[in-house]
């Protein structure tokens, strides 16, 4: 019943979905050198506007002056956004067009970016130009396709009716996001699990714990001090929901400066775990509020020194944190407040019961080397997560500077690197030799790699397979010529039947009288990585959709169209410059979904047949639900 309330719950979107904003524009010359445009809108109620740019197009004699200011004023259900945007006048004679972009979401889900367009022109330009709207109109068609969806009958959105009508009884899961509320909160408990094992948190239990001793805090106090650690992190995670919104780090995640900087911020925490140099506040602070706490009675006192705590333990926390962070941003969501309660709960509860029970501390192991392994392992691992998100950037804009020899090769050498420092490490060679079993046994896993073997078990992290109809090196050696799912130019077994363009996978449906398979990807989409090595490699799925027409849209690609498309969308105008922009507003004016992965059985008329499918790694599910697509 959920499933298909969440089904239901979509088709209803893919009808209203663009009905949620009204934004009007309005000029005004406040002096010579100075001219403001003001967009005006009603959002409906439960949108908010999440991002918005302003942008000159084919303009003469103005430049940009500034960023927009956005006010938002609550009108009793509805929110008004005034958004306004300042123009430098460089000559009296003078044409600003452009277009104002916005995104707007609800606390589960963001349209795709909509299109405000303005042209206005001063009295200098109407009098010397009196035939710019015609010179205009001509460029126009020049510079752009002009396409209205609601014209085109494979685009038409999928209605309750059609729904209905095509059956609705496939099994598997409705569409969903990355992960979920509950695995970000349980990736936080591990983290705050992991941060007390660490050589900056661990000293700190028995100190803290003296405190406890010799103020006679008790259970009271010990509670409240757990208490204080958890209301400290939430703090931060509202600062940062409160600065960045929910969405907004859902809509970086596949940003070139975003991912550029999350890879980074990781290498520099790893390098620091490692031992190359340290991260921490100034020693001054810590000193000064433990000072402060030994000073101080009652409920301050309790809460300074759990504010101690997390100072002196920055330098551990941090990257933890901050790797917590980065992976509910890749992610997707507002999870950034469920993932620090999980990392905060985790850290404070130890602390609470040793407080409770101070004789329980002469049963924990003494800090030492183990820590320090702990430590260094974190370093590493750091460094190789980085990777990940240099590579998503790398795929979404082309660069082609790390392919997926070259992110297995480094891979390769800083598990090798761990295992050699465990044998030399560890405070006996065969507790080293023990330890560099893992991440030996990891090397060995990924060398077959470099030749093009699947590599699955790293698939969520590591570039997909090229698939261009070439057998691999791998496949040759093992005498594998079918190229599996999970390639940037192919992804399905046998492989001339993958497109990466709609209109031609509708086209060649209708030559063929097959069925089309859609799958809305992304390049960072890590549950997408799952279900290709979790489901699509298995030879029942791969001959399922031999039989259809497989067409791969990655949302997130930032490749240019030949032409920026100019998309009418009721009765208003959207610029479309990239493929990923395209699918993106196919995924969400059809299907009324913006998640991946997110799957769909077409029939050569676009006609949906059955229901949406989501993310699932249920391979008999999955196949019941091709089998039931008619």
């Amino acid at each position: 019943m959920k499933r298909h309330l969440l089904t239901l719950f979509a088709l209803f979107i893919s009808v209203f979905a663009f009905s949620q904003a009204d934004f009007s524009w309005k000029a005004n010359e406040v002096s010579e050198k100075d001219l403001v445009i003001t967009f005006t809108g009603m959002l409906d109620e439960g949108w908010h506007i999440n991002d918005q740019s302003v942008n000159l197009e084919n303009s003469e004699g103005v430049e940009m002056a500034g960023e927009p200011a956005v006010t938002t004023t609550d009108m009793g259900g509805r929110t008004k956004v005034v958004i306004v945007q300042h123009f430098k006048i460089t000559n009296a004679a003078y044409s600003a067009r452009g277009y104002m972009e916005y995104l707007i979401c609800t606390d589960g889900m963001c349209l795709a970016p909509q299109n405000v367009d303005f042209d206005y022109r001063s009295a200098a330009h109407i009098k010397e130009k009196p035939n710019y709207a015609a010179e205009l109109e001509a460029k126009m068609k020049e510079m752009y396709e002009f396409f209205d969806p609601s014209q085109d009958p494979l685009w038409k959105p999928v209605t309750p009716e059609a729904k209905a009508a095509a059956g609705g009884d496939a099994e598997g899961g409705a569409a969903s996001s990355h992960g979920g509320g509950w695995r970000i909160f349980l990736l936080g408990i591990l983290g705050g699990l992991v941060a007390l094992l660490t050589p900056c948190v661990w000293p700190i239990i028995p100190l803290t714990i003296s405190f406890f001793i010799k103020t006679e805090k008790g259970i009271k106090g010990a509670v409240l001090f757990g208490l204080s650690i958890i209301a400290i992190f939430m703090a931060l995670a509202v600062g940062i929901t409160t600065a960045f919104g929910a969405n907004t780090l859902n809509q970086l995640s596949t940003s070139a400066g975003f991912n550029v900087a999350c890879f980074i911020f990781l290498v520099i925490f790893g390098l620091s775990f490692i031992g190359l140099f340290n991260i921490a506040l100034p020693q001054s602070w810590g000193n000064a509020l433990d000072m402060k706490s030994s000073n101080t009675t009652g409920i301050v006192s309790i809460f300074l020194m759990a504010l101690t705590l997390v100072v002196v333990s920055f330098s551990c926390t941090a990257p933890i944190v901050g790797t917590l962070l980065v992976e509910v941003a890749s992610g997707g969501g507002s999870g950034t407040m469920l993932g620090l309660f999980g990392f905060s709960l985790a850290l404070a509860l130890p602390f609470m019961v040793f407080a409770m029970f101070p004789s329980a501390l002469k049963s924990l192991p003494k800090s030492g080397n183990w820590m320090t392994l702990i430590k260094v392992t974190l370093g590493f691992l750091e460094l190789a997560f980085s990777l990940k998100f240099l590579s998503v950037a790398d795929m979404a804009y082309g660069w082609g500077i790390l392919p997926r020899f070259l992110f297995l090769a480094i891979w390769i050498i800083l598990f090798a690197m761990l295992g050699v420092y465990y044998i030399f490490k560890a405070k006996k060679l065969l507790h080293g030799v023990l330890l560099s079993i893992a991440p030996f046994a990891l090397v060995i896993y990924l060398i077959p790699g470099l030749l093009g073997a699947p590599c699955t078990f790293v698939s969520a992290f590591a570039p997909p397979r090229v698939s261009d109809g070439t057998p691999t090196t791998w496949d040759v050696i093992m005498g594998n010529d079918d190229n599996v799912w999970g390639g940037s130019t192919a992804s399905v077994a046998t492989n001339e039947n993958v497109y990466r363009d709609y209109g031609a996978a509708m086209e060649e449906a209708k030559r063929t009288s097959k069925k089309v398979f859609v799958d809305f990807t992304g390049y960072g989409c890590v549950n997408c990585r799952k279900m290709e090595a979790a489901v699509f490699t298995d030879a029942r799925v791969r001959d399922a959709m031999a039989k259809m027409v497989c067409v791969q849209l990655y949302v997130d690609d930032r490749a240019a169209m030949p032409k920026p498309m100019r998309v009418t969308l009721n009765g208003n105008q959207r610029t479309v410059r990239t493929y990923g922009d395209l699918w993106s507003l196919l995924e969400t004016y059809k299907f009324g979904f913006i998640a991946q992965p997110f799957y769909a059985i077409l029939d050569a008329e676009g006609e949906i047949l059955g229901e949406p499918y989501g993310y699932d790694e249920d391979v008999e599910n999955f196949l019941k639900w091709i089998q039931n697509a008619k």
